[in-house]
């Protein structure tokens, strides 16, 4: 980003550089498309702040997703909130889960080694959500857990979960609990969440 001051003003630079030795710094979030590569939608914010995280540039995408789509997307993004929230809209996710939830797959309803259905229970409200917006969302929801281990040489091969509202191996849409008339769908379109600034790191 060109170091204007237009640029300073709208993105400053970290706290941390001495004016004239730093350059504007933005933080970016996008919907890229796993079937053609290309870029659906973005959304540009400061990289500090209220409403400048990556799910709340998220958020401003919504627009941009339609019933029947999936979105592929890191852990950071693995929230009750956030799913639920793609869950109303008929959008099908496929999460890496957040370090911060334990996993036991001896709970819930098991589909296979490593690989069961769960309920998720709603949680204290946010702050930033109104009690209107909270009380629009299901007191729980089911989700599917696999662990997964890539085996690739060369890779790293530390397990990890995924989440996903595909329940089983038919793609079905997660079960909504307590909320009439949810859908469930296929996912004929295929759309990722991601940071550009980590695919650009890519070749």
């Amino acid at each position: 980003m060109p170091d204007t001051s237009e640029n300073q003003a709208a993105y400053p630079q970290h706290t941390a550089q001495k004016p004239g030795l730093g350059f504007p710094i933005a933080r970016v979030t996008g919907l890229i498309s796993l079937a053609t590569g290309a870029t659906i939608n973005m959304a540009l914010g400061k990289y500090k702040g209220k409403g400048t995280g990556e799910t709340s540039l998220f958020k401003q995408l919504s627009g941009s997703l339609k019933k029947g789509d999936v979105v592929v997307a890191d852990r950071h993004y693995c929230s009750y909130w956030l799913i639920c929230t793609l869950m109303q809209m008929g959008v099908v996710i496929c999460f890496r889960k957040h370090q911060a939830r334990h996993t036991d797959f001896r709970k819930g309803t098991r589909l296979g080694k490593n690989d069961h259905c769960i309920g998720w229970k709603k949680g204290v409200r946010p702050e930033g959500m109104s009690q209107e917006e909270y009380a629009l969302l299901p007191n729980e929801i089911i989700l599917r857990e696999i662990r997964y281990v890539n085996e690739e040489p060369g890779r790293k091969q530390q397990p990890f979960v995924i989440v996903t509202t595909m329940l089983d191996a038919k793609g079905e849409n997660a079960l909504v609990r307590q909320v009439p008339g949810s859908d469930r769908c296929l996912a004929p379109k295929v759309t990722i969440a991601l940071k550009l600034t980590a695919l650009c790191l890519r070749p």
